[in-house]
């Protein structure tokens, strides 16, 4: 039997594929990605602390929520840091292994996030239509804010320091993945995923298409964002700002855990 996980990660950094390619081998109960952001299937969790700011009731309603151990992909910079150390203790205590699935180049994710708040392409099928009309020039790309990328930057580094205390203080060992690791080479990305296959205690090989699944989903599933990035009027005055931004926030998950 395998064992239930989080994914804990950030927007753009590939990890709807990545946690639908792991849901597709593991016999746990699915559940909508990011299930306790406002708009969805727990976010009345979200809305109660919200309300009421009582930790003890959130800590048991995502207990409860959780009770069938369902596969949990979700993005930590979207919710207050009580309800990611809430999330932390009820998932420890059901027995479930860590992820966190992040991006080294946190210039680009920032960029592509950007990209899909101004062209609300969010999904691979949106993005076919919206950049073929971008590409064409049908459609053009105003200049992002750079306060706003340079902000976000600043609030996700935050995040990863609180994740990475909490998780050290917690005693957990999570594994480490990187989106470049998994999505830059196809050879490389099989050999990982292998890797966070065995961290859950599940081998591709022992379902049927089980190699084919891991091979469609490096290849097929990515937007490809960076396809329009060009088409950014102020691109390298933004992407400038933010790699010299990220040198003095930039936070290695891997050393952190050693």
């Amino acid at each position: 039997m395998s064992t239930p996980f989080v994914i804990w990660t950030m927007q753009r950094t590939g990890g709807t594929t990545l946690t639908t390619l792991l849901k597709s081998f593991s016999e746990y109960p699915s559940l909508q990605h990011e299930p306790f952001n406002v708009e969805r299937k727990l976010g009345w969790i979200l809305q109660d602390w919200n309300k009421n700011g009582d930790a003890a009731k959130m800590q048991a309603d995502i207990s409860a929520a959780l009770s069938d151990r369902p596969i949990i992909k979700h993005c930590y910079e979207l919710v207050p840091e009580a309800l990611n150390l809430a999330l932390m203790t009820a998932t420890s205590e059901l027995g479930y292994r860590h992820i966190i699935l992040d991006r080294r180049a946190e210039d680009l994710r920032i960029l592509s996030l950007e990209l899909a708040k101004q062209t609300g392409a969010w999904g691979k099928t949106a993005a076919e239509d919206v950049y073929r009309d971008i590409k064409s020039g049908e459609k053009t790309l105003s200049p992002l804010s750079l306060q706003q990328a340079l902000d976000h930057l600043e609030r996700c580094h935050t995040r990863r320091l609180s994740l990475a205390t909490q998780m050290k203080e917690s005693g957990l060992s999570p594994l480490v993945v990187h989106f470049e690791d998994v999505y830059s080479d196809p050879i490389a990305g099989k050999k990982r995923i292998r890797e966070i296959l065995n961290f859950v205690d599940l081998n591709p090989l022992d379902f049927q298409n089980g190699r084919q699944r891991v091979v469609k989903a490096l290849r097929t599933q990515g937007q490809n964002t960076e396809s329009i990035m060009d088409l950014l009027p102020n691109l390298n005055v933004v992407k400038d700002k933010l790699q010299t931004a990220q040198k003095n926030q930039s936070l290695d998950f891997e050393t952190y855990f050693l």
